[in-house]
C-alpha cells in the first residue's frame, strides 16, 4: 500500500497538473492578469477612435435647418431729414431736422433653408430730435421730442459657408414703417406731435458664430429706413424725406429643427 501511494505521488508530480500545483499561488494570476486588463483598454481605444471619426465639427453644413427665433439689441444713428411745406397758399418754407442717436430692438422668426434664410421681424428704432436748420440758421430744440420708428419687415439672407463656426451673411428686406414724434419746442415756438407712415426697408451685413448645431450669436451692421411721408404739424402740411438710420446690433438665434 505504501509503495502504491509513493508511485501515485511521483506520477502526480511529473504530470502538468502537478507542475501547476507546485507553482506559487499568484503565478497563475500574474500571467493571466495582463490578458484581462489589456483587452478592455484596446476596446476602449477602438471605440474612442470610432466616435472621433463620426464626430462632425460645427459649421453651416451641420447646423439645424427649419424654423428659428431671433432677437437683437443695439443702437442707431439717424440721418438728416429734410422737410418742405406743401400748402398751396403758404409761402415756400423748408428745414432740416437733426436727431440724437438712440436704441434699436429687433425680434422675430425665420426659416433656415441652408445657405438661405427667410425672416419676418419687428424693428423698433428710437431717437430724439436735437435741432433743426432753416433760412434763419441752426436752432436747437429746447425740449427734444422723442421719435419712434416702428417697422414690420420680411427679409432674405444669404449665409456664406466658411466650413467653420464663423459664418458671414448679407441680406435685406422690405415692409411697412411708421414714425411717431412727440411734441417739442425751441426758443421761438412750440410744435405739435406728428405721425407718418410709408414703405420700409433694411439692408444688413453681419457675422454669426455657431455655438452649437442649434444656436448662434451674431453682430451686424444695419441700414434701416422708410420712404418719404406727409406730415401735418397742427397748422401746415409738410413733406418729409426718407427717414434712414445706420445701426449696429448684437443678437442670437435659436433653432427648432429636428436633430
Amino acid at each position: 500500500m505504501l509503495r502504491t501511494a509513493l508511485i501515485a505521488a511521483a506520477c502526480l508530480a511529473a504530470s502538468p497538473l502537478g507542475a501547476i500545483a507546485e507553482d506559487k499561488p499568484g503565478a497563475l494570476n500574474s500571467t493571466a492578469q495582463p490578458t484581462r486588463t489589456i483587452q478592455p483598454l484596446v476596446l476602449a481605444d477602438a471605440s474612442k477612435s470610432v466616435s472621433n471619426a463620426d464626430a462632425k465639427p460645427v459649421s453651416l453644413a451641420t447646423q439645424l435647418k427649419g424654423f428659428y427665433i431671433t432677437g437683437a439689441l443695439g443702437g442707431n444713428w439717424p440721418q438728416t431729414v429734410n422737410a418742405r411745406s406743401t400748402d398751396a397758399n403758404a409761402a415756400p418754407y423748408g428745414y432740416q431736422d437733426f436727431h440724437n442717436s438712440g436704441v434699436s430692438i429687433e425680434a422675430g422668426a425665420g426659416y433656415d433653408f441652408g445657405s438661405l434664410r427667410a425672416e419676418v421681424t419687428y424693428a423698433y428704432d428710437a431717437s430724439a430730435l436735437a435741432s433743426y436748420s432753416d433760412y434763419q440758421g441752426y436752432t436747437p430744440y429746447t425740449s427734444p421730442g422723442r421719435v419712434a420708428k416702428n417697422s414690420a419687415l420680411a427679409s432674405l439672407y444669404w449665409d456664406i459657408d466658411l466650413k467653420s463656426r464663423f459664418t458671414p451673411y448679407i441680406g435685406g428686406g422690405i415692409g411697412y414703417s411708421t414714425v411717431n414724434a412727440a411734441p417739442t419746442s425751441d426758443s421761438y415756438a412750440d410744435y405739435d406731435a406728428y405721425y407718418g407712415n410709408a414703405f420700409g426697408y433694411q439692408f444688413k451685413a453681419g457675422l454669426s458664430y455657431l455655438i452649437n448645431n442649434r444656436s448662434d450669436v451674431y453682430a451686424e451692421a444695419v441700414y434701416r429706413g422708410m420712404a418719404g411721408y406727409p406730415v401735418y404739424d397742427g397748422s401746415s402740411w409738410y413733406q418729409y424725406s426718407n427717414y434712414n438710420s445706420m445701426g449696429f446690433q448684437l443678437g442670437a438665434r435659436v433653432r427648432f429643427g429636428p436633430r
